[in-house]
């Protein structure tokens, strides 16, 4: 988890810390995002610690980023994008970090 949160603080100083737990099994952050559009984003991450004991791979990570607030388009209720800042903050956190995606072997799951 301090890898990972200094990655973000990185890619993303602003951000601030809104809640965490932890348990024998798990790890749990958010951290809010300040958004030039929105008023901020939710970055997510769950880190699960136990893994069994069959599997000799690391912990697995999973996180997300999403608008604390969705502001829609009158009279068509489209909702405005963020242009992608959600995922390229990400992208940007997993490539400090050097992981890939899983499940995902491919050499375009690394270009994208």
């Amino acid at each position: 988890m301090a890898e990972l949160e200094a990655a973000l603080r990185e890619v993303a100083p602003e951000a601030r810390l809104v809640d965490s737990s932890s348990s024998p099994a798990a790890e749990y952050r958010r951290w809010a995002v300040a958004d030039p559009l929105f008023d901020h984003d939710d970055i997510e991450v769950l880190i699960g610690l136990q893994r069994p004991p069959y599997e000799s791979e690391p912990p697995l990570v999973t996180f997300r980023s999403m608008a604390a607030q969705v502001k829609y388009i009158w009279p068509i209720q489209q909702a405005v994008t963020d242009f992608g800042a959600q995922r390229k903050r990400l992208k940007l956190v997993r490539q400090q970090l050097g992981w890939r995606l899983l499940g995902c072997d491919l050499l375009e799951c690394f270009e994208e």
